[in-house]
């Protein structure tokens, strides 16, 4: 009977195929077809592999469907559902694409084979789905943490549902994780629906662009995005573009993780506007192999941007696929690092916000990693935290740390340690550290280290106002007076100097 049924609902197929050689750019089109009633799209497609990678995607008339990248399970997009990676929703009769990419092509050429059928009954089941609805599970403000880099099974690679992925952000003690899925927003609407079961964690929406130049994180986005650089013409600057449009911000993910090509397309190649950018992964993954190889390229990095006026917030990503488990000794789970966020309430909005102006702090082993308070004084008597500029000739830089006895806090001026104090008390220990101001201006950040640094704060800023200045005698002007008033006050004060010296 099953085997009726399904005969019953193909309307059509065809057979697809081809080479795929290194030459010619990234992507290869191959056109089909669509037949009108069709309700699900089936399409396999088999290569031989070895050490040739090609990944697959489709589009449809009215833009990107979906991308499963180098997954080789076979692709349905369906209306009522759809496979991992895909949106579901109407099926327009026409012209539809299916994409290929060149992951990577170590032989002459690829030979592939496929076929396409059009079904005209659904063979699965419509999963649970509902709109963002700008959901606040926490009017205070305070400092959230958060992991900015995790993927579900809505991605090609990745095994950990949504549960499973709620379960163990709560044991590390998180308040929000960012879903970032490559190259496709089809969790959206699934973590809408799981997020009404969840009061006690953000899920806030993401989508790992993910080009074979780099990999980039677009937090807030509410529409696909063709990650095709090269393809007719386009940059990374478009991609840019279009998340800064519908109101989202873009980090660049792991820009130092090479992997001698075991992660394709990992390291940051392309020559974007920075301005676009509000954050980088300063720290990815495993602690002890990450902070030794790949972080310190990383911190350099980030250092040269903000060096070129750019002002880019840290922050940190576990890149957890199977929400912890056989995660092995290189592996790490969801949490590890773990991010602090600066904001007015627990809601999607708030947390891109406090990215945006810099609010973040860095727990680099994750939830065990010390934990600060940041307070800036400036001479003036203003005040401020990490992301603000203050004015002065020198900012106090008052710091209240949990966990990190025996650490030493490290400020940093233009990339350059300019002081270090111990951290003596393991809980609520207070350490003042001393921000002088050149009068170009400077930024600065502090670290809390062993050695190897267990946190990195993004930075704050400060410009130089020169102390104001005494004539030797005691004298000084009132700089906010009135020139008359100041005159006056000065000769009084003088006189009356003079007077008590005579006595």
């Amino acid at each position: 009977m099953p085997a009726a049924i399904l005969t019953a609902a193909l309307l059509s197929s065809l057979a697809i195929g081809g080479d795929v050689v290194a030459e010619g750019g990234d992507y290869v089109t191959v056109d089909f077809e669509v037949p009108a009633n069709t309700v699900e799209i089936h399409i396999t497609t088999d290569y031989p592999g070895g050490g040739d990678i090609l990944d697959w995607g489709v589009w449809a008339p009215e833009g990107m469907r979906g991308w499963s990248g180098g997954l080789r399970d076979a692709i349905i997009v369906g209306v009522d559902d759809s496979s991992r990676g895909y949106l579901p929703g109407a099926i327009t009769p026409g012209t539809w694409t299916l994409v290929i990419g060149k992951a990577t092509i170590e032989s002459a050429q690829v030979s592939w084979t496929g076929t396409i059928e059009f079904h005209d009954q659904a063979t699965r089941s419509a999963r649970p789905r509902a709109a963002n609805d700008a959901v606040v599970l926490d009017n205070s403000k305070r400092w959230y943490a958060g992991d900015f880099h995790v993927h579900s099974s809505e991605s090609g690679d990745a095994s950990a549902s949504l549960d499973e992925i709620h379960t163990l952000a709560k044991e590390q003690g998180l308040d929000f994780v960012v879903l970032s899925n490559h190259n496709t927003m089809s969790g959206h609407a699934l973590e809408a629906s799981a997020q009404a079961a969840y009061d006690d964690l953000l899920l806030v929406r993401g989508n790992e662009v993910t080009t074979y130049g780099g990999h980039g994180n677009a937090m807030g986005v509410s529409s696909m995005i063709d990650h095709r650089i090269g393809y007719e013409g386009r940059t990374a600057d478009d991609i840019l573009n279009e998340v800064e449009a519908v109101g989202g911000i873009f980090a660049v993910n792991h820009p130092n993780l090479g992997l001698l090509g075991v992660c394709i397309g990992c390291s940051w190649e392309h020559d974007i506007d920075w301005s676009k950018v509000s954050a980088m992964e300063v720290h990815n993954g495993n602690y002890d192999i990450g902070l030794t190889v790949f972080t310190p390229g990383v911190i350099e990095i980030w250092e040269e941007k903000l060096a070129e006026g750019y002002k880019i917030a840290a922050i940190g990503g576990s890149d957890d696929h199977s929400a912890g488990v056989d995660e092995g000794t290189t592996g790490s789970p969801l949490g590890s690092p773990t991010t602090r966020v600066l904001a007015d309430s627990l809601a999607e909005a708030d947390i891109l916000r406090g990215v945006r102006e810099g609010r973040t702090w860095v727990q680099l082993a994750g939830p065990s990693s010390p934990f600060l308070d940041l307070q800036l004084e400036a001479p003036d008597g203003s005040s401020g935290t990490i992301g603000d500029t203050l004015v002065g000739h020198e900012l106090l830089v008052n710091l209240v740390v949990d966990g990190g006895d025996g650490l030493k806090a490290v400020l940093y001026r233009d990339g350059a340690v300019v002081e270090t104090q111990p951290i003596s008390g393991d809980s609520g220990a207070n350490v003042q550290l001393h921000a002088e101001v050149p009068e170009a201006g400077a930024r600065f950040h502090v670290e809390l280290s062993d050695g190897l640094a267990k946190v990195i704060t993004s930075h704050f800023y400060g410009e130089y106002q020169a102390p104001p200045k005494s004539d030797g005698g005691g004298c000084q002007v009132a700089s906010q007076r009135p020139e008359w008033a100041s005159l006056l006050l000065l000769v009084l004060a003088c006189l009356g100097l003079r007077r008590r010296r005579l006595e």
